[in-house]
């Protein structure tokens, strides 16, 4: 059957995918690509066409985004150690403080309670300041009472010998005190000392001097008499040590709950 009038001739069959073709030698480094398409005959080549093929990504933009996220990582790792690290110190300060504390506490309450010999010793010191002070009070009153012409030397002579057997024996007492541990302990126990042998050589010094005026009637003669003058040089020197020694003893005594005095009453 012959074809229909007015048809222009048919293309040759091309199979497909063949006559296309596709250069790649001029393709610039953009990504731009020229492909040259035609059907049939290269003659009948019509046009060139453009393709743009797609870029693809820079990985640049993922690195920059992944090392953000590390140093993130890297100082929020670091703001958490030092926390911890602080914490930790802060932890250890304090409970260094508060063991501190706990050691100052400790040491400042043993000081507060007196050892057994510190209080051994400010029972032996306060012991021996009873004797003097009863030894005082009847020296005082005795010389008084023969001086004021209102009792006889002979009737005070047996008390006034108590008075200084009972001083000789605060010294003896004295001398087995060890001061160890009692604030100027030595200097304290030294004072007193001083303060008894004065004492008590002052006391025997009165005993000569109502011998000397035994006997005669009243008034009777006191400053013009050895003796009485040597028992008040003996009792000035006594008033010293006994001011030097309460100045160390008052603060010891009222630590220890023994007795403070004045030098008028040792």
């Amino acid at each position: 059957m012959a074809a229909a009038s007015g048809a222009g001739p048919l293309p040759p069959t091309v199979p497909v995918g063949a006559g296309f073709g596709t250069t790649h030698a001029d393709t610039p480094p953009s990504g731009v690509g020229k492909v040259n398409q035609w059907v049939g005959d290269p003659s009948q080549q019509t046009a060139e066409t453009l393709i743009i093929h797609p870029v693809p990504k820079r990985p640049q933009r993922i690195g920059l985004m992944l090392a953000i996220a590390g140093a993130v990582t890297i100082v929020t790792a670091a703001a958490v150690g030092g926390a911890v690290l602080l914490a930790g110190s802060s932890t250890n300060q304090t409970a260094g403080s508060a063991k501190a504390r706990a050691v100052s506490g400790s040491r400042s309450s043993a000081a507060s309670v007196p050892s057994r010999v510190e209080g051994s010793a400010a029972s032996a010191i306060d012991s021996a300041l009873r004797q003097s002070a009863d030894a005082r009070r009847t020296v005082v009153a005795d010389t008084q009472s023969v001086n004021n012409c209102t009792a006889d030397p002979a009737s005070v002579l047996s008390a006034m010998k108590g008075a200084i057997s009972s001083r000789e024996s605060a010294l003896r007492q004295l001398s087995s005190v060890a001061p160890t541990g009692l604030p100027d302990g030595a200097t304290l126990v030294s004072d007193l000392k001083s303060a008894l042998k004065a004492s008590d050589q002052a006391d025997q010094d009165f005993v000569g001097w109502m011998g000397d005026i035994e006997g005669s009637s009243c008034p009777y003669a006191s400053s013009s008499d050895s003796n009485y003058q040597a028992a008040t040089s003996a009792s000035a020197q006594a008033e010293g040590a006994k001011q030097a020694f309460l100045a160390l003893w008052n603060p010891v005594a009222t630590q220890f709950g023994s007795t403070p005095y004045t030098a008028g009453q040792i």
